[in-house]
């Protein structure tokens, strides 16, 4: 995972808050969600979020400075924070809390919006953001996804100006343990979608065996393992086999033969 230092586009970012008049001395961000609408987001992705969490503190004792973790959604709404409790406490002082968003025109440039924007990973020093209320910030963000979708971004941040090695390293940990749970979540709830035989298909396809050949091994004709192919990429949203074996293995798609659009013909 290489992190982005972006000064160029830090300097366009300036130029795009200053052109549209955000205010850079604010002292908290001035848009969230509360009440009802924070509660329907919250639920939507109470799964992330206690991944999340879980994650975090199963690697809190492996990490020696202070660092505070924010979650959001695709849109940059904050969805938790997490991390040591005095730096937290000063965020929600600060306005920094579930609800609000990270966009630009928002909160001004920092690294979730960056890495929203570049999609790929990027680290910020104080400095390099335009607000007020970020700028004693190192701040590293990542995209958070799945199956090629952005699901949602990972910040892990520190006011200590000497971390930079172990904050990069803590985030692509972080990221890859979130993933990885969320992974056999997802692996959980498409393979449980699955018949017996059809997932037996799909693994007999995953060696590499034609529809015939898995036809006389099953004792059925082609035009039933026809079906089953086709009721297989329904139930887990595909359009040919690699894929489906892809979703099925992890995000890794171990069987690569077929390569076009789809494979129902």
């Amino acid at each position: 995972m290489e992190f982005f230092i972006p000064q160029d586009e830090v300097v366009k970012a300036w130029q795009r808050c200053i052109k549209s008049s955000l205010n850079s001395t604010i002292d908290k961000p001035q848009h969230f969600l509360d009440g009802r609408r924070l509660e329907e987001k919250l639920n939507k992705y109470n799964e992330l979020i206690k991944v999340f969490r879980d994650c975090i503190t199963s690697i809190t004792n492996l990490i020696t400075g202070d660092y505070f973790f924010l979650l959001t959604d695709k849109d940059l709404i904050l969805l938790s924070i997490a991390g040591d409790n005095s730096l937290t406490k000063r965020l929600v002082n600060n306005g920094i809390k579930p609800g609000i968003s990270f966009q630009e025109n928002i909160c001004g440039i920092n690294a979730i919006c960056l890495a929203s924007q570049l999609k790929q990973p990027v680290y910020l020093t104080p400095e390099q953001h335009f607000c007020e209320f970020f700028r004693k910030w190192y701040c590293a963000a990542v995209p958070l996804k799945i199956f090629n979708n952005t699901i949602g971004y990972l910040d892990v941040s520190t006011i200590a100006c000497n971390m930079q090695k172990e904050q990069l390293a803590i985030v692509k940990l972080l990221s890859d343990k979130i993933l990885n749970e969320m992974k056999f979540s997802q692996f959980s709830k498409y393979e449980n979608k699955l018949s017996k035989q059809q997932k037996e298909i799909l693994s007999l396809l995953a060696t590499g065996k034609t529809e015939y050949e898995i036809a006389n091994k099953l004792f059925c004709t082609k035009e039933t393992i026809k079906y089953h192919k086709h009721q297989i990429f329904t139930k887990l949203d595909v359009k040919n086999t690699s894929a489906a074996i892809g979703k099925l293995s992890g995000f890794s798609v171990i069987y690569s033969r077929d390569n076009k659009e789809n494979d129902l013909i």
